[in-house]
């Protein structure tokens, strides 16, 4: 589980544009494609987290076809090699491997209900820290807000 960093990447927009392309392929018969339905940078200038919620849909040979959703959290970092040269480097996991960071848009919780595929539920547990993140956020936004009203 390290860090990927590939070859003349030095620009974050060309890193989410290869990351974020639609994939298809077919295996014994079967067509996979995922299409990035909604993606998102949330960060600085040399590191963040890139949120892609992707639909993946699962062709069998007979055409029946299962579509699944989920949200790719995409850690992002520049490794500068000296001299203002270096390349963008990922660290990809998805939200059912109980990712720590939790500034994900809570729209695309809404696209892409939790996953019941583990005994420690870690995928709703993510869902869950996310609701929770934003839910203080706000909390604090409307306390600030009151805040400077009662100074004027």
């Amino acid at each position: 589980m390290g860090w990927t960093i590939p070859y003349n990447m030095p620009h974050r927009a060309d890193l989410i544009r290869e990351r974020t392309e639609t994939r298809e392929w077919t295996r014994e018969g079967i067509t996979m494609r995922c299409v990035a339905l909604k993606h998102c940078y949330r960060g600085g200038i040399r590191s963040g987290v890139l949120y892609i919620v992707w639909d993946r849909v699962k062709t069998h040979p007979d055409g029946r076809a299962e579509s699944t959703r989920f949200i790719e959290v995409d850690l992002l970092r520049y490794y500068s090699e000296g001299r203002g040269v270096g390349n963008w480097g990922f660290k990809d996991m998805d939200c059912c491997t109980g990712p720590v960071v939790v500034s994900c848009p809570e729209s695309y919780l809404d696209l892409c209900p939790p996953h019941v595929n583990n005994r420690e539920n870690w995928c709703a547990n993510w869902h869950q820290k996310v609701r929770e993140h934003h839910a203080n956020r706000k909390i604090k936004r409307v306390s600030m807000q009151d805040s400077v009203k009662a100074l004027d």
